[in-house]
């Protein structure tokens, strides 16, 4: 008899085999375990766009080219997300109703009652719009971008912290993004528009939450997968070179602030398990004296 030992993210399984007949003995307990373990390293090896066959992988790695986008390796999700999706959906409504203003001349004035302005927020008017500014986008370009990453990272944080808990570190993270925007360009008449901030908090929170699981990512035309940690310190750092070009016109205010307030959110929401005491250390039950 022979043993062997299979680690992997956490799961381990010790299998008994036999050198004369080949044969492997398992009890259900280990069997289930070494499915999932098989199965998770077969998803971390497929490549993304591997379900949708050749031409899936081909337009996967040609949107990961052009964009630098992320896609997830390996993080299953345990109950149906409905966040998402409505925030897609409802994102791409109030796109498709800024695009009707813009061919009646009217979108200028939707974009200064419901984008954050700095300036008039200071005033005291539109106090609704440090929220409301992530409704909005300015093109095409912009929210198919914001709409992937929030895909890519929100469905596993409202699948770990439930949907309520879930929407406060959206909403909480597109506010905190904002106020940091306003706090650094307080006197500004130029509109925020995007839910970028709010996504950025996301980010925070898988950061928190999952900081082992690892993306797909084509770096000089090679797809790599690293650690969830890895891929925001780069994003972190880029925070910091978009801030040194005066030219830019990427708001790295919301990002930085959305960012650390859906990280520090996530940790004082994630659930906390109790680890279960020795047996050594348990107190014996108190049995009642018959008498």
């Amino acid at each position: 008899m022979v043993s062997y030992h299979l680690r992997h993210e956490g799961r381990e399984v010790e299998i008994d085999g036999c050198l004369a007949c080949r044969g492997l003995f398992l009890d259900s307990r280990k069997a289930r375990t070494l499915a999932e373990i098989t199965a998770a390293v077969h998803d971390e090896m497929a490549m993304p766009g591997a379900g949708k066959g050749p031409l899936g992988v081909m337009a996967m790695y040609l949107l990961q080219v052009t964009t630098l986008m992320p896609s997830k390796v390996h993080a299953p999700l345990k109950r149906k997300t409905v966040l998402v999706p409505i925030a897609i959906a409802l994102m791409t409504v109030v796109f498709a109703f800024e695009m009707l203003l813009a061919v009646s001349d009217q979108v200028d004035a939707f974009l200064r009652s419901v984008a954050f302005v700095p300036r008039d927020f200071a005033r005291g008017e539109n106090l609704l719009s440090v929220a409301t500014y992530s409704l909005l986008h300015g093109g095409v370009a912009h929210l198919l971008g914001n709409m992937y990453t929030l895909y890519v990272f929100g469905e596993n944080i409202e699948d770990i912290l439930g949907g309520a808990r879930a929407a406060l570190v959206y909403w909480a993270s597109a506010i905190a993004g904002g106020l940091l925007y306003f706090v650094l360009n307080a006197k500004s008449s130029a509109p925020l528009v995007g839910a970028s901030g709010a996504i950025a908090g996301l980010m925070g929170a898988y950061l928190v939450l999952l900081p082992r699981v690892k993306l797909w990512l084509v770096i000089f035309f090679v797809p790599v997968k690293i650690r969830v940690y890895w891929y925001m310190g780069i994003w972190f750092l880029l925070q910091f070179v978009i801030m040194a070009d005066p030219k830019s016109r990427v708001a790295w205010e919301a990002h930085v602030g959305g960012f650390i307030a859906g990280a520090s959110l996530a940790f004082l929401l994630r659930k906390r398990e109790t680890p279960e005491m020795p047996p050594s250390l348990r107190r014996p039950a108190i049995r009642p004296a018959h008498r």
